[in-house]
């Protein structure tokens, strides 16, 4: 059995300013985020971690590397877990969107039908992300995995081993340094967890 701990990265200034980040790059974590990520990285401590994968977006590879060096482990990169590519979007701020665009007031409605102009469907997005998993799935056989992701993608691997149409992904949350457990066996899947945050609590 394979274990995928799917991470999202911790929280960024553009977060926080309610903008698409889409594959923007330079985009890094906050202080708030960089203490997410820590926080993250010992709420899972003592899972003993056989590889860890990230996406090339700097938020991620900045969480990513937070969580190995505490384990003197390296992070590989893989574009297949790289964020939405929103196309024109990126940049946009969420709250201007919600309020003049059509085609963000058709992505919240139903995101399975449409593509970001300029960027990806959810379904593209799925495809890569699936077929990543799928080969670690095989290649590695037992043990456990860190992802390191963002929201959608996370979202779309969830909803491909649970049987959840992309129409209905923003039925659930998946929030900053959040951690959800996707079981892999043979022809088995099991989510253990979704969205975990109790390592961001006040203690």
């Amino acid at each position: 059995m394979t274990t995928f701990l799917l991470i999202r990265h911790g929280r960024t200034g553009w977060l926080e300013e309610g903008r698409l980040q889409g594959w923007v790059r330079g985009v890094s974590l906050s202080e708030n985020g960089r203490w997410q990520a820590t926080r993250l990285a010992q709420r899972i401590a003592a899972l003993p971690l056989v590889a860890i994968y990230s996406s090339p977006l700097d938020r991620a590879v900045e969480t990513a590397q937070i969580i190995a060096d505490g384990r003197g482990m390296q992070v590989t990169v893989e574009d297949a877990l790289g964020e939405i590519r929103v196309g024109e979007l990126e940049g946009r701020y969420v709250k201007d969107l919600d309020a003049s665009d059509p085609f963000w007031r058709e992505y919240r409605a139903h995101p399975a039908a449409v593509r970001f102009p300029g960027g990806e469907s959810l379904s593209q997005v799925q495809e890569r992300a699936v077929s990543l998993t799928e080969r670690l799935r095989a290649e590695i056989s037992s043990g456990a995995v860190a992802l390191v992701s963002h929201a959608d993608v996370i979202r779309t691997i969830v909803a491909h081993y649970m049987g959840i149409n992309l129409d209905h992904i923003h039925r659930f949350r998946i929030d900053q340094a959040s951690l959800s457990i996707l079981k892999l066996e043979q022809e088995n899947a099991a989510l253990s967890t979704l969205n975990c945050t109790c390592h961001l609590e006040a203690e």
